[in-house]
């Protein structure tokens, strides 16, 4: 029987009986000093869209209860001792993004255009570069540019972090994740909606709340941790 497991995220140690209380039996918590490791069996987790589904699920309710470090998606760890010794490589990083992302979510905004004018340049390079790469290689000089710079400004100044992502497609003019206090959700969506319903040839996404994907995903060296 494979001993491996599948590791989701990092939490507080203070929080690691939250885990029993979510409803996937296999999950556990290991302990290493103020922080503890999220993992699941490998062989016990659900492949695919499935198993996406799942970690999604089970982080978005972890961070609704404390705080959640979410950690590249099939990151796979020979034993728990491993584990162990990940986090306390990374302690103090682990509980300073635990502190910046304490009670807050990540909320999604895409952008599109009927005309195709594109305000972001093509995303280029593997896996996350490429979808962390910044917005605005190619600047668009019209007002639709001019609104995009003018609502992320406003959104910025209610969002605790935000980054700007590359546009996918070619009628994307602006994508951006955006890192937000909970009571701050609501005033969000009511201000995109009011900005852009005013601007008849875009269309609009808001996609979350989310776990803190985008701001709080600890990247680890090269050898630590197997893709699934």
């Amino acid at each position: 029987m494979s001993t491996e497991l599948l590791l989701l995220g990092f939490i507080r140690a203070t929080a690691s009986e939250l885990v029993k209380q979510v409803d996937v039996p296999v999950l556990f918590a290991i302990v290493c000093g103020s922080s503890a490791g999220v993992a699941v069996p490998a062989e016990a987790w659900p492949e695919g869209l499935a198993g996406l589904q799942l970690q999604n699920r089970v982080l978005l309710g972890l961070n609704e209860s404390d705080g959640v470090l979410p950690v590249r998606t099939g990151t796979v760890f020979g034993s728990a001792g491993e584990i162990q010794e990940l986090i306390a490589r990374y302690d103090s990083e682990i509980r300073r993004r635990l502190d910046l992302i304490a009670g807050k979510v990540e909320l999604g905004l895409d952008l599109w255009t009927t005309d195709s004018q594109a305000t972001c340049g093509p995303a280029d390079g593997p896996g996350r570069q490429y979808l962390r790469r910044l917005c605005g290689a190619v600047a668009d000089p019209g007002p639709v540019g001019a609104f995009c710079v003018a609502l992320h400004q406003r959104l910025t100044e209610i969002s605790a972090e935000s980054e700007r992502l590359a546009c996918l497609r070619p009628s994307t003019v602006f994508r951006a994740s955006y890192l937000l206090p909970k009571e701050k959700v609501e005033e969000f969506k009511s201000l995109v909606t009011g900005e852009v319903g005013g601007m008849n040839e875009l269309g609009f996404l808001i996609t979350g709340p989310w776990p803190p994907y985008s701001f709080s995903c600890l990247e680890l060296e090269k050898g630590e941790g197997s893709g699934r």
